[in-house]
Order: C-alpha cells, then structure tokens, then sequence
C-alpha cells in the first residue's frame, strides 16, 4: 500500500521541517495501518512535537486515541470518511 502523503510545502512551512518529520509520519502510517495504535500515537506526537501545526498527524493522532479508548469497529477499512471539509 502507497502512504498518504501530504503536500510538502503547506502555507509557507519549510520543506525541511516536512522532512525532518517525514520518518516519524511514516512509521506513524505504518502502526496505524496496522491496527497497532499506541505505536502510531507516539510517532505522530513526536511529529506534532517538531511541527504543532501539522493539522494531518494531529488528525491521524485523535484517530488513534478514539481507537484506543473505543476500540475499531470489526470491518474498519483502515480509511476515514469525511462528512465535511
């Protein structure tokens, strides 16, 4: 499976912050896909930790804590679908 990626350069952020994150973001993908969601939280606090602004690690943070304190329905997919923008 292809990683989501975001835009590397988003409102004027360095692309080097991006980057910096970049491992941390895609093991962070990596544990969520695999249903492994406090290993995926603490990447995508280490993200947030360089970068508070990065809105989609935030997003794929509060997944994982709803995840862990409800648990995931038996035929989740593994994709979010957005009811409003």
């Amino acid at each position: 499976m292809a990683p989501a990626w975001p835009l590397l350069v988003v409102r004027g952020l360095a692309p080097a912050l991006k980057m910096n994150t970049k491992p941390d973001f895609e093991n962070g993908l990596a544990h969520y896909f695999l249903k492994d969601f406090a290993e995926a939280a603490r990447s995508f606090e280490k993200v947030l930790q360089s970068d508070p602004e990065d809105k989609i690690a935030r997003n794929y943070l509060l997944n994982c804590q709803a995840f862990l304190e409800r648990g995931v329905p038996e035929a989740w997919p593994g994709i979010e679908v957005m009811g409003r923008k």
